[in-house]
């Protein structure tokens, strides 16, 4: 019997003002999902009547994480192989007929009246959310799930990233509920996230009480430590970037620049740096000085990453080059070495993580110079090798006459 429930509160699009609970005449009173559910002997024998179906046997094998085909009373009538031996069970019996909060031994699956989906805290439960989006819609929905377990040990918290989706099976419509586990992840971006906001703060202070060092150091350990904290900002502000380039989070902030004015920054950059005092950087003459639109800072450290990689490659007392050139709607910044890059390491020089350093290297260098140049900056990063010519890695980026 299908419940008569007002469809935008069951898909919790609607918040519940004053309302401590709603139902309807004869059932179960909720605080958010149906309550109905099918007795575990009816819930065994719609079980029985999907397990041996070849489309279900396929999913329940090809599916990563853990998948759960639920009836449209959302209780579990078949479950994979990861479910059986996340819950470490020998059988589905002890499974069958419950629903996901239940069968994973969610804190809150037994406070609403009706078992899982029906407490108050079942309205912000992403889990909940997306079966029900899923089956008043009849298209896949996701979501997220955050769940307190309870386990022998006490409580531990779990993030999962849910995908819901509608099953017909013999005219007769299921869910199928997917359930990955990105406890690691979320846990790994929390501690990342106050990491560097921490490092960042400490940092500030390093750079802040380094300039307010007396002048005459005939050392020279202000400047060190001026550079050290120069580098080290560098290094946390490109791991940042990196980050919101791959969520697809970083945010442009493009204005009118020059190629003079990108070579006054790269020799400013590097005047001072202990890396260019051991070989040689020449920054070329530009000849044909081209306004055109785009963020500098991005720009700037794709420029840096192509000429710390020129350097890493040269050899002390090498000079590494670079030049621009403007031809129709494109500019072009060129870094030139005199070194060949191996064809095995030039295959890979753009994949993430992949390393040239004898010791095991971060790899991020090459990646950021695609990632940032194409996917942000509409340009084409490429490199050319060989004996005659050197290494060229170069970066083509659309001229903008207005921004």
């Amino acid at each position: 019997m299908a419940l008569n429930f007002d469809s935008t509160r069951e898909c919790g699009m609607r918040p519940f003002e004053n309302e401590e609970y709603f139902s309807t005449p004869g059932l179960v009173k909720t605080y958010f999902a149906s309550p109905e559910r099918v007795s575990f002997d009816d819930a065994r024998i719609e079980s029985d009547s999907i397990t041996n179906d070849p489309i279900v046997q396929v999913i329940l094998k090809a599916v990563s994480g853990h998948l759960l085909i639920l009836n449209r009373h959302r209780q579990v009538i078949a479950a994979n192989e990861e479910v059986l031996s996340s819950l470490r069970l020998r059988t589905m019996d002890s499974v069958i007929g419950k629903r996901p909060g239940e069968a994973f031994f969610c804190e809150h699956s037994d406070e609403g009246p009706g078992g899982c989906g029906t407490s108050r805290h079942c309205r912000a439960c992403g889990a909940v959310i997306a079966m029900l989006a899923a089956l008043e819609n009849l298209q896949p929905s996701d979501n997220r799930c955050y769940m307190t377990i309870k386990t022998s040990k006490g409580y531990e918290s779990r993030e999962f990233k849910i995908r819901c989706s509608p099953l017909n099976i013999g005219g007769t419509e299921f869910l199928a509920f997917v359930m990955n586990d990105i406890s690691s992840a979320v846990r790994r971006e929390v501690l990342e996230k106050i990491f560097l906001h921490d490092i960042t703060n400490s940092l500030a202070s390093l750079y802040t009480w380094a300039h307010m060092m007396p002048p005459g150091d005939p050392g020279g350990v202000a400047a060190k430590i001026v550079q050290i904290a120069e580098n080290l900002k560098h290094d946390i502000e490109t791991h940042r970037i990196i980050t919101q380039a791959e969520a697809e989070s970083l945010k442009l902030s493009k204005s009118k620049t020059s190629a003079s004015h990108i070579f006054e920054l790269l020799k400013n950059h590097y005047i001072h740096r202990d890396l260019v005092s051991r070989k040689n950087l020449q920054l070329h003459s530009v000849e044909d000085d081209t306004l055109f639109y785009t963020d500098i800072s991005l720009l700037m450290r794709v420029l840096t990453n192509m000429i710390n990689n020129g350097f890493e490659a040269t050899i002390p007392g090498n000079t590494v080059s670079v030049y621009c050139r403007h031809s129709d709607n494109m500019i072009g910044f060129y870094v030139h070495n005199e070194e060949v890059i191996p064809q095995t390491v030039a295959l890979q020089i753009f994949k993430r993580s992949f390393s040239t350093k004898a010791e095991k290297g971060r790899g991020l260098g090459t990646y950021s110079m695609k990632i940032l140049g194409e996917n942000y900056l509409n340009g084409n990063v490429s490199f050319s090798s060989s004996p005659y010519e050197g290494t060229i890695f170069s970066i083509m980026l659309p001229v903008e006459k207005d921004n």
